[in-house]
């Protein structure tokens, strides 16, 4: 029997990793107005009225992750931007 050590060192080491075509990732938000831009547009509001009205941004976000998430009908890379407003817009506690 051959020891954990034998296994992982030299040429039978796995490389299959190597294989795995890289997948470019949905660009992010500059700032949180973009984000909130973005996630506008789900709603039909702007950029104004989403800082106007209490809760806009929260309901935008919701609306957005359901619009685009992958058992519903959406793909994965606009699921993902959607990820990606919602960290910019909780690192700028906007959320």
């Amino acid at each position: 029997m051959r020891t954990y050590t034998e296994i992982s060192v030299g040429p039978q080491q796995y490389r299959g990793f190597f294989a795995i075509e890289a997948t470019a990732a949905p660009a992010g938000f500059a700032s949180a107005d973009d984000a909130l831009r973005y996630l506008g547009e789900f709603t039909g509001l702007e950029l104004a009225e989403m800082k106007l009205i209490g809760g806009a941004s929260s309901r935008a976000l919701r609306r957005a992750q359901r619009d685009t998430h992958p058992d519903h009908g959406g793909d994965a890379a606009s699921f993902q931007r959607v990820s990606l407003a919602e960290a910019k817009l909780r690192k700028a506690g906007v959320l």
